[in-house]
């Protein structure tokens, strides 16, 4: 969710940034590998119906989750802060307000570069639903698939971002878009209308009409924000 998107003009994608953002994926993955041999053996002792039904439960409720997750963080990189703030200005904010200006390059970032940032958020709760497993009551193997799912769904917030952005995505990204599964270009196009102040969440957009009626993440553009993205056209 926090990369969404980087890009090169960040001047970040240096080879320490590669080998930290690479890093990074590795951990996720041995956290994930090892929660999940957790849950598949909690799941052995579960009914068949809950291994069915708590999945398909589970799902949905972890897009609306990562969804919602998706729309602060970008409300708030839009809008606070600039490049120069600590930590996330050049992780966040830049590109976030680089975007505006290139919303096609996303689409040329490799899976790692496009990633890293919603990896790097992920780790900390990722660790943490480790770290409490096993599960072995009904309710914690239910929170814990559901756990897992939301940070899988917000380490792939901005590849279902970046895939928003192709014009001739592939036809099984093609297909989960038109079911309405991750975000649509249609939904997401709203976002890039200037001054990009609504349509703020990138997961599946499910939340960006209700929002954007309710008046809910929508502020003008702040001066930080103008600001960096004055210095990233002086840069071009």
């Amino acid at each position: 969710m926090g990369n969404m998107p980087n890009t090169a003009a960040e001047g970040g994608n240096t080879l320490g940034r590669k080998i930290v953002d690479t890093g990074a994926f590795v951990v996720f993955f041995v956290l994930l590998a090892i929660l999940l041999a957790d849950l598949f053996e909690a799941y052995a002792e579960r009914t068949p119906a809950q291994r069915i039904v708590w999945p398909l439960l589970a799902l949905p409720l972890a897009l609306l989750i990562s969804d919602l997750l998706s729309g602060i963080v970008h409300f708030l990189a839009d809008n606070y802060g600039t490049e120069d703030t600590l930590f996330v200005g050049k992780r966040f904010c830049k590109p976030f307000r680089d975007h505006h200006l290139d919303p096609t390059g996303i689409t040329r970032r490799g899976f790692i570069e496009a990633n890293a940032n919603t990896c790097i958020l992920s780790l900390i709760p990722l660790a943490v639903v480790v770290w409490l497993g096993p599960y072995e009551t009904a309710a914690g193997v239910f929170w814990a698939t559901l756990g897992t799912l939301v940070l899988i769904t917000v380490l792939l917030t901005n590849q279902f971002h970046k895939w928003a952005h192709l014009d001739n995505p592939p036809r099984p990204i093609a297909a989960l878009q038109r079911w309405g599964l991750i975000l649509t270009k249609e939904n997401h196009d709203l976002h890039h209308i200037a001054p990009y102040d609504t349509y703020y969440c990138i997961t599946t957009g499910w939340l960006n009409p209700l929002f954007d009626r309710l008046g809910v993440l929508k502020v003008e553009a702040s001066a930080a924000r103008e600001k960096t993205e004055a210095q990233s056209r002086r840069s071009e």
